[in-house]
């Protein structure tokens, strides 16, 4: 089973969402596999910073990112390769 994590999202993402992806990781059964939707290249460096290999996560890299400031609605018709748009149409 494929769980997507939406690593732009949320407080202080996406350091915050890419340490507890690590955390998920290491109780997943064999079975289940992490999805990191966002900018592969932050997550990348995050997790390699954690010393934690990159290659334990599929990715779907996208180039937007919603700001809180903005309607969602809006926000999600607006900018189509945001980590949450992704998401959803996946």
């Amino acid at each position: 089973m494929k769980i997507g994590l939406d690593i732009m999202g949320g407080d202080f993402a996406p350091k915050a969402t890419i340490l507890r992806a690590i955390s998920a990781y290491k109780v997943l059964s064999a079975n289940q596999k992490l999805v990191l939707i966002g900018d592969k290249q932050v997550a990348v460096d995050l997790l390699q910073e954690n010393n934690f290999s990159p290659d334990h996560f599929e990715f779907v890299h996208t180039t937007e990112v919603i700001g809180m400031g903005e309607h969602p609605t809006k926000a999600i018709s607006q900018k189509p390769d945001s980590s949450i748009s992704v998401g959803l149409n996946c």
